[in-house]
């Protein structure tokens, strides 16, 4: 219940003013942002309380209990003034109210449901499945990628979990398999070709290991991952639900989200390493939120401090998404980047 709050709240502060209106009327929920002349009327009447700068609702004060116990809002013949930035409380309580009396529902249904060998096995998997765009091979992927510039692709538009990864391969020489595997269809779904993965592992790796070795080790591995060994399977991309839920921890793994697996002082670093001039404070929120299992918020708070010039409208939930929106502000066609920009392709809504 805590991350659904979380989750819409966050949702929330991504929408436009014409976005939460379209939100309000959808829920009928009655709450209208005040005109022009009412504001007016309401800063003469605040003495300085009310912020010309600001958007307000006009909401019956039974409605906004706590936030006049906390004192957020101007009370005004039964009705209180609430910017759009707390009018986000007295939504999510009532949105609260919904899932605590739609959870008791199911938790009533449940019993019945779960006998039924078929609907258990697809409820037991229902909080791994990703439902957003394919990102295989072939699916409307828009980059062509300078296997050269890699590095410099990796620290501008990397997601996290990803840059972590090259970091360990480039300086380590050597991922364990899964982290091999979660990195190798990573690149494939930005738009690397398949001899430039083999050209990357196989640089990296060799400066720990004879050449033969790695051909007759790994080289199979990579061009299985590009369906071009074995069932011949154009395998997906891993989505963040399902980095996150991967099994690791293990000595030398490196795979999984950075959120999850890196201790504080490790995760401090990190995004004190790769984030330039943070916003007060910028970097312990990020760390609370991951100390609190909120991974993808994480994700989604750290690509903002990277892409300022991206406007979000919902969370990351693929790793291959937050390297599309790195350049979704036109970045992709600076030569410095490495990434030369193809005809753009609709994407299709997730």
């Amino acid at each position: 219940m805590t991350q659904e709050m979380d989750l819409f709240r966050l949702r929330w502060h991504y929408l436009s003013s014409e976005g939460r209106q379209a939100f309000l009327k959808s829920n009928n929920l009655s709450y209208t942002n005040i005109s022009e002349d009412e504001m007016s009327r309401l800063l003469t009447l605040s003495n300085g309380l009310v912020d010309s700068t600001k958007e307000y609702y006009k909401i019956p004060f039974t409605e906004v209990f706590d936030l006049i116990s906390r004192r957020r809002i101007f009370l005004h013949k039964g009705f209180g003034y609430i910017t759009s930035q707390d009018i986000i409380s007295v939504i999510a309580t009532q949105y609260r109210s919904f899932m605590s009396k739609q959870l008791m529902l199911c938790s009533n249904l449940y019993s019945r449901i779960i006998e039924d060998e078929r609907l258990k096995a697809i409820l037991g998997n229902l909080n791994t499945v990703y439902t957003g765009k394919n990102y295989t091979v072939g699916s409307g992927n828009a980059h062509e990628i300078d296997i050269k510039q890699l590095g410099n692709i990796a620290r501008r538009a990397f997601p996290p979990c990803m840059l972590s990864l090259y970091s360990t391969l480039t300086t380590q020489h050597h991922l364990k398999h899964f982290g091999r595997l979660q990195l190798v269809l990573f690149l494939k779904g930005i738009g690397v070709k398949m001899e430039d993965a083999l050209f990357l592992y196989r640089s990296e790796f060799t400066k720990k290991m004879d050449p033969d070795k790695f051909d007759k080790e790994h080289s199979y591995n990579i061009r299985h991952s590009y369906g071009k060994e074995g069932k011949r399977t154009n395998y997906t991309p891993y989505a963040c639900m399902k980095i996150v839920n991967l099994n690791g921890g293990g000595a030398g793994e490196t795979h999984g989200c950075p959120f999850k697996t890196f201790e504080s002082n490790q995760l401090n670093k990190f995004l004190t390493d790769n984030i330039s001039n943070p916003e007060p404070g910028e970097v312990r929120e990020i760390i609370e939120l991951a100390k609190n299992k909120h991974y993808q918020i994480c994700c989604t708070k750290y690509f903002q401090t990277k892409n300022p010039g991206v406007k979000l409208n919902s969370i990351i939930e693929h790793p291959n998404q937050y390297f599309e929106l790195s350049y979704s502000d036109g970045n992709a066609t600076s030569n410095k980047t490495g990434v030369k920009q193809e005809e753009k392709k609709p994407v299709p809504s997730s």
